[in-house]
Formats: structure tokens, sequence, C-alpha cells
């Protein structure tokens, strides 16, 4: 009963990343674009992302896309259920920690 967009922002030099997103067939609704050399930088990044996030008024999850599971790189269902569920309840902040 979720709606979830993926919103995917680069910096200018993040071509070849954007390029193999479009390629994947995902599931759900997805946003990737980059952003023009002048303001690439992870801070106009999450900005940016912050603002689709309120143009929506939507709950916004950020993570890096260096992230791994214990079976190598990817996302775990398990983890991003935990973040995800506070925020959709009675939270307005979710703070997550990985070890590296």
């Amino acid at each position: 009963g979720r709606r979830q967009l993926i919103v995917c922002v680069g910096d200018s030099s993040g071509q070849a990343v954007i390029d193999s997103i479009k390629k994947l067939e995902l599931k759900h609704p997805h946003i990737e674009f980059l952003l023009p050399r002048e303001i690439s930088g992870r801070g106009m990044s999450i900005r940016a992302i912050i603002e689709i996030s309120a143009r929506l008024d939507a709950d916004l999850l950020v993570f890096s896309a260096n992230m791994a599971t214990e079976r190598g790189p990817g996302i775990d269902g398990a983890w991003l259920e935990s973040l995800l569920t506070p925020i959709q309840g009675h939270y307005d902040l979710v703070l997550g920690s990985l070890r590296r």
C-alpha cells in the first residue's frame, strides 16, 4: 500500500551510472538526472532531492549509492523497512548508522 519514487541525482561526471540505472527494469517509479557542472556536488544533490520531496509532500529517505550488504553491493530490504516504517508513523526523522 505504499507508493515510492526513487530519485537518483548525480554530479556532472556520473553519466555512466545514470545510464546503468536507466537500463534497469525497475518496478517502481523513478527519476534520475545529473546536475550541471556548475552546481555539482553532494550538497546540491541532496538539496535537489529535498526539493522534490517537499514539492510532492512526501517522506524522504536518503542513502549512499555505495552502501553494501553482507552479500555485496546493494540494499538490504530489512534495514530499508526499519528506516521507512517510523517516518510513515509518528516520527519525522530517522537516522541510520552504517559500519564500514
